[in-house]
């Protein structure tokens, strides 16, 4: 895959957003791709993109994988959570459909662990992102983190898991 290290300017006072963008060796600007966002770790963040690529898609698409998708990893500030970045994410979004061939019927929405948190808060917000299971990670076990449980409790609606190619619904937690 290719990797580009990219920058969404928001129109909101302060926010930037660097990003990881990796195209398929075989990429075609003609053609529509499905879209995979892989939200980092609190580990991950910072001003460094480099880190990205320390787990997950990322890590396997720099070294060399092949992915029939885009992939777009990107990084908010160190000690920063993605709840505060939803509107920002919003934006972001927003741009990378207008600018990339996405099929804006595929498009994917993972993270670790707060790109996990990230992804459970985010996902309710843009309902046409589908979560990716067996990607997300998230310690929502953690009393710590209990709160994220009521943000996803509204998230009714199947998960798509690429490894068998079958969308399964969320186990309900009471």
């Amino acid at each position: 895959m290719k990797m580009t290290a990219e920058c969404y300017r928001s129109e909101l006072p302060g926010r930037a957003l660097p990003y990881l963008q990796f195209l398929p060796a075989d990429y075609d600007p003609a053609k529509t791709y499905p879209l995979v966002i892989f939200l980092c770790g609190l580990g991950e963040c910072g001003e460094d993109l480099d880190l990205l690529t320390v787990h997950g898609f990322p890590k396997h698409a720099r070294a060399g994988e092949e992915y029939p998708f885009i992939l777009v990893t990107p990084q908010i500030p160190t000690n920063q959570v993605w709840f505060a970045y939803i509107e920002t994410l919003n934006d972001w979004l927003d741009h990378l459909t207008s600018v990339l061939p996405v099929d804006k019927n595929r498009l994917y929405l993972t993270g670790l662990s707060n790109g996990g948190i990230g992804t459970w808060l985010w996902a309710p917000v843009q309902t046409h992102i589908q979560p990716l299971y067996r990607h997300i990670y998230s310690p929502c076990t953690d009393p710590y983190t209990a709160p994220v449980q009521t943000h996803i409790q509204p998230l009714y609606r199947p998960i798509y898991s690429p490894y068998t190619d079958t969308y399964t619904a969320p186990v309900q937690t009471h």
